[in-house]
């Protein structure tokens, strides 16, 4: 695995940055359990088998630009 030079702080912020996003949503929805009247719930083991971005890939340029970007759109 590389490093991609991207403090911690910014994945902590790419990472709220993508969950955030409808494809995350879905994915998640994907792995949750419904229970009657309409409890979604997730489980421990429900969110492990949730697919969720590689950090280590993006280079700080682009999680910059990321970053820039959701900033500006809220």
């Amino acid at each position: 695995m590389r490093n991609s030079g991207i403090s911690f702080k910014q994945k902590v912020d790419l990472l709220m940055a993508y969950l955030l996003t409808d494809i995350a949503k879905e994915i998640f929805n994907d792995e949750k359990r419904e229970y009657g009247d309409g409890l979604d719930k997730f489980e421990p083991n429900d969110l492990n088998n949730a697919k969720i971005v590689n950090l280590d890939i993006i280079d700080e340029e682009t999680g910059s630009k990321i970053l820039e970007y959701i900033l500006s759109s809220v």
